[in-house]
């Protein structure tokens, strides 16, 4: 699953304290000004998926995009499941 978190400068944005534009012109919401906690949910053949993060995490990352995937040797496989977040 690949998920864009940039947005085109034709799409409306502008830059704001949610929002910092880059160089080449478009848009990275700052997801941390606005959410805690980030969750993306994938079902695939009736199997959910869930990557939990802290916005800031999603924020310190600074890609314009995600590529995430159930496998283990997924850059992103901390935040599989990572329920634990909640119970801190």
């Amino acid at each position: 699953m690949s998920i864009k978190i940039m947005e085109k400068p034709d799409s409306g944005p502008i830059e704001t304290v949610d929002y910092v534009k880059l160089a080449n012109g478009w848009f990275r919401p700052l997801i941390a000004n606005r959410y805690d906690v980030v969750m993306f949910i994938q079902v695939s053949n009736s199997v959910l998926n869930v990557w939990i993060m802290e916005s800031e995490t999603l924020d310190s990352l600074n890609v314009s995009s995600l590529s995430l995937g159930n496998n283990t040797n997924s850059k992103y496989a901390a935040y599989l499941n990572n329920w634990e977040l909640f119970r801190q």
